[in-house]
């Protein structure tokens, strides 16, 4: 029995060898052109998007009050969060993104903040140039997600505010064109609350909170009948996003 069933096992794992395929890498010349043709194509602002208004009101419950008056958007896309920092009262905010159509986009609609194309692994910036660094829908693309948040963190004096996809299945797929596998919407990382606790003391930093959400619950209703929100929250609890505000330098309260 035992014999035979390590034979069944050896074939079956020469055949998935047999099955595997090469999977998708892009470069980030490969990702800039991706993004360029998607900032074509598609508007991240809540007149083309509602979503986008809910994962900005997502950051700024994490984001205290006394938080400063700087602000660097790290992958800022149409600029949206840029503004609504600047109606908060921040005086100077930065976004920068891959894609030059998003930050052409982004200017015009906030024609007092600086823009500019750049890596997330490569902040152009000196250390602790910024109060405060955002990231909203980035880190989940990284490759390596606990070096890009040390780089959010070189750049921010105090506080990183985090957004991803909240327990997110990332199920590779196989491409009709080229038989390549790739992450849907190039997502490489699941993340909740655990890997966020684990990344900020991977990085040096502290997870000060965190909050998940689901559009979903953005409705008026479920704001306005909270029984029936806790009615269905179930069904929603491994979906939706998380966001996390991590701080640096707390031991010297």
């Amino acid at each position: 029995m035992s014999v035979a069933t390590g034979g069944i096992l050896g074939q079956s794992d020469r055949a998935a060898r047999d099955l595997a395929v090469p999977r998708a890498e892009l470069s980030v010349a490969d990702l800039r052109g991706y993004y360029e043709d998607n900032g074509s194509r598609f508007r991240c602002v809540p007149e083309f998007d509602p979503r986008e208004a809910v994962r900005v009101r997502h950051v700024f419950r994490l984001l205290p009050r006394d938080a400063g008056s700087s602000a660097l958007d790290v992958g800022c896309g149409d600029g949206y969060l840029c503004e609504q920092l600047a109606r908060r009262g921040f005086d100077t905010i930065v976004g920068i993104d891959l894609a030059n159509s998003r930050l052409a986009y982004a200017q015009g609609r906030n024609p007092h903040g600086r823009f500019a194309q750049s890596d997330v692994n490569r902040l152009p910036f000196a250390d602790a140039s910024f109060d405060v660094v955002t990231c909203v829908d980035v880190l989940e693309h990284q490759p390596d997600p606990v070096g890009a948040l040390r780089e959010l963190a070189r750049v921010a004096r105090r506080y990183v505010v985090v957004k991803t996809p909240y327990r997110e299945s990332v199920a590779e797929n196989m491409c009709p064109h080229c038989s390549r596998t790739f992450p849907p919407d190039g997502h490489l990382h699941r993340f909740d609350e655990h890997r966020f606790a684990a990344l900020a003391e991977a990085a040096g930093l502290r997870l000060r909170r965190w909050r998940h959400g689901h559009p979903m619950f953005e409705y008026r209703r479920f704001r306005y009948l909270p029984p029936l929100r806790w009615l269905i929250a179930g069904y929603y609890r491994d979906s939706g996003f998380i966001g996390g505000l991590f701080e640096k330098d707390w031991r010297s309260e």
